[in-house]
């Protein structure tokens, strides 16, 4: 009887080699779209169909989970589990972490970790790298936190404010952000773009006219934002050049009636960036939400799906998140 044997991804009998290695599935970008108390669902672009995801079922009574965050191997996950707290009367955030299929559960705890959120597992899945939003007082802004996999007490790893809007952007050698520069009596607030790889810190100055919402390119090479004080217009802003791309919406695309862009995600491939809009109010059925797909080369972009998804609803932001999310690792 051959005996099978996995050596180096290629599958061997006693009687010799029997077949190439199986192929790693292509990635299946789907766009998770996250509203207000934890509902989600993944958003085709192409056909505009969407689909319900459900949170982690380990959710003790009157607590709600955050949809997971799959470390790169597929073995593990980490979500934002929120509840009341009886000694501060208000609601608080943990990040928790688990196996694949919810064992082995794990608070994450440290000193100076109160309101728990935004996990990002680093590519190669040795590090998940958080925020804390409750160690600056009167602020909306957070502080970085770094956790070795397996580990349960998270380090700072930077002291600089995290703009609450901001994704953390793991990368091959650490992690970006969006840092902030709070106002004084003597200057307005500025943002900056925060990069720390190989435990060091460099910072490169943002635009005057960028404001919150926006992401880096995968490469690192550019960014995606909205215009400040025109919140139609989306900018490309290359950050070794300078030079940029401007898109009005509003302009190029009349029929939107786009009023107010308020988040960009760009997809992990760099094709281009998905954005959540709102639009000015019509009749009696209010704001008009939708989420949009714009295709770039270097600087310049073009509408690539659009009126994929619509609600209406009140003038505030209805999407708190945008994440791109690979379809084959999606819970149904």
């Amino acid at each position: 009887m051959n005996r099978l044997v996995l050596l180096a991804g290629v599958v061997v009998t006693s009687a010799g080699l029997l077949a190439a290695p199986v192929p790693k599935p292509k990635p299946d970008w789907r766009l998770v779209c996250e509203r207000a108390r934890n509902e989600y669902h993944a958003l085709d672009l192409d056909s505009g169909e969407k689909t319900a995801l459900r949170t982690p079922d380990e959710n003790p009574k009157g607590h709600d989970n955050s949809l997971p965050v799959w470390s790169p191997d597929g073995r593990r996950k980490a979500w934002v589990r929120s509840h009341d707290d009886e000694y501060t009367k208000s609601r608080t955030f943990d990040v928790v972490v688990a196996d694949a299929d919810g064992k082995n559960e794990v608070k994450l705890e440290a000193d100076r970790l109160w309101w728990a959120g935004r996990p990002a597992w680093s590519p190669d899945g040795k590090t998940l790298y958080l925020m804390s939003f409750g160690m600056i007082a009167y602020s909306q802004n957070g502080e970085l936190f770094a956790v070795a996999a397996g580990e349960k007490t998270p380090q700072v790893i930077s002291t600089r404010q995290v703009m609450r809007a901001s994704e953390l952007m793991p990368t091959a050698k650490g992690v970006r952000f969006f840092g902030v520069i709070p106002a004084t009596d003597t200057t307005r607030e500025r943002c900056e773009l925060v990069t720390i790889e190989n435990g060091k810190e460099t910072v490169t100055p943002l635009p005057d006219d960028y404001t919150t919402g926006g992401h880096v390119s995968p490469d690192g090479t550019r960014i995606a934002f909205v215009k400040a004080d025109r919140w139609n217009v989306l900018v490309v802003h290359d950050l070794v050049t300078g030079k940029r791309g401007e898109w009005d919406v509003f302009k190029e695309q009349k029929g939107w009636g786009v009023e107010q862009i308020y988040l960009v995600r760009w997809k992990p491939d760099g094709s281009g960036f998905a954005f959540a809009a709102r639009n000015a109010a019509r009749g009696e059925g209010g704001f008009a939400h939708r989420i949009g797909f714009v295709k770039v080369d270097g600087l310049e972009m073009t509408v690539a799906a659009h009126e994929t998804d619509r609600v209406r609803t009140g003038s505030a932001p209805v999407y708190a998140g945008l994440h791109w999310v690979d379809g084959n690792r999606l819970e149904k």
